[in-house]
């Protein structure tokens, strides 16, 4: 299943698309099914570090993540490395010079 910010992928829906998922963030970490996920793709959904955070320890199961255009700062970058350590092909454009408040 590929859970992408631009609409839905293949005949199959083997994507599903929403540019509004911060406030869903909680729900998506704690689905059971994440963690069967082979790839998530949120692109331009803007999740932020904390959101990051909040679903990172859910993708256990992950092959790649695409967070290009997900507004992460300089605080992402553990969870990153984490989430490279692990294996997954992590896709992110981190803001180096901007810190969160």
């Amino acid at each position: 299943l590929l859970i992408h910010g631009g609409g839905w992928r293949g005949g199959d829906k083997s994507g599903y698309g929403t540019r509004a998922i911060q406030p869903y963030l909680d729900e998506l970490a704690d689905t059971p099914h994440l963690a069967r996920l082979d790839a998530l793709d949120l692109r331009g959904n803007h999740i932020g570090d904390d959101g990051l955070a909040m679903i990172a320890t859910a993708l256990a199961g992950l092959h790649t993540l695409d967070l290009t255009a997900n507004s992460l700062t300089v605080r992402s970058l553990p969870i990153l490395h984490s989430l490279r350590a692990r294996g997954i092909e992590v896709l992110a454009e981190p803001n180096l010079t901007r810190h969160a408040a």
